[in-house]
């Protein structure tokens, strides 16, 4: 790790700029969004949509402000983590809208982003940070992977799990493949035609990632108790308990 990690400084997390829409505000323009969209969207997709936003209102409060120690790696992996939480943002407004194509193809940004924030912050020697920041390419994202899960951290191998279970349908979201196609033909027209269980899926899986991103900074930020907080106020939206 950096020499220049552990010198503090007054770096701090804005999330004010995450301005959370209430989803009731949209639901009047989805019933004339797209045509017989809204007539199929059963009630546990309104409850999906407004646990997202409940969900990206407390996270957002418990990071806003937080700080953490100023070097080139802490700032490039809070960047990169705090894009991964935007992207959530914008995935559950184009699902409110009924954008719904277009909300799957950001799940992959938001997956890669949130992977490229923990390597940087974990493993990235500074030969890999004078090479991103000139410009070049990151590593494969495999190769972030294997370097991450060789911290303690990630020894697990969580994260290669769950990147072979859901990359090939990342590409397909976001490259355009037979989901976006099999989501848009009908017998007679080509349209909007997600189920409304895609779209709940979509967003619960987003705000899973959201959590990682948001748990990631505050390890960065050496702030245990915003991390039990985050874990907290997720897992009383989304325990499956009863």
């Amino acid at each position: 790790m950096q020499s220049t990690r552990n010198k503090r400084a007054a770096v701090y997390i804005n999330c004010q700029s995450f301005v959370v829409v209430n989803p009731q505000r949209h639901k009047e323009r989805n019933r004339n969004l797209l045509s017989g969209y809204h007539d199929v969207v059963h009630m546990n997709l309104d409850a999906e949509i407004e646990k997202s936003f409940q969900w990206m209102r407390k996270s957002n409060k418990l990071l806003d402000g937080v700080d953490f120690a100023t070097s080139q790696s802490s700032k490039m992996a809070v960047s990169l983590l705090h894009l991964s939480i935007e992207h959530q943002k914008g995935i559950y407004t184009l699902v409110a809208s009924g954008v719904i194509g277009s909300a799957f193809a950001l799940f992959r940004p938001q997956y890669e982003a949130y992977v490229r924030g923990v390597w940087i912050g974990s493993c990235a020697t500074e030969t890999n940070l004078k090479s991103v920041m000139s410009g070049r390419d990151f590593p494969k994202i495999n190769n972030l992977i294997q370097a991450i899960e060789k911290t303690t951290r990630f020894k697990s191998g969580s994260l290669s799990a769950g990147k072979a279970r859901l990359w090939k349908a990342l590409n397909d979201y976001t490259h355009g493949g037979l989901f976006q196609i099999a989501n848009r033909v009908t017998e007679n027209e080509v349209m909007n035609n997600h189920k409304p269980e895609n779209s709940i899926w979509l967003l619960s899986q987003s705000s899973g990632i959201s959590l990682l991103a948001a748990n990631e900074i505050a390890f960065i930020a050496r702030n245990r108790e915003v991390s039990k907080l985050l874990q907290s106020a997720h897992s009383e939206l989304y325990s499956t308990a009863p």
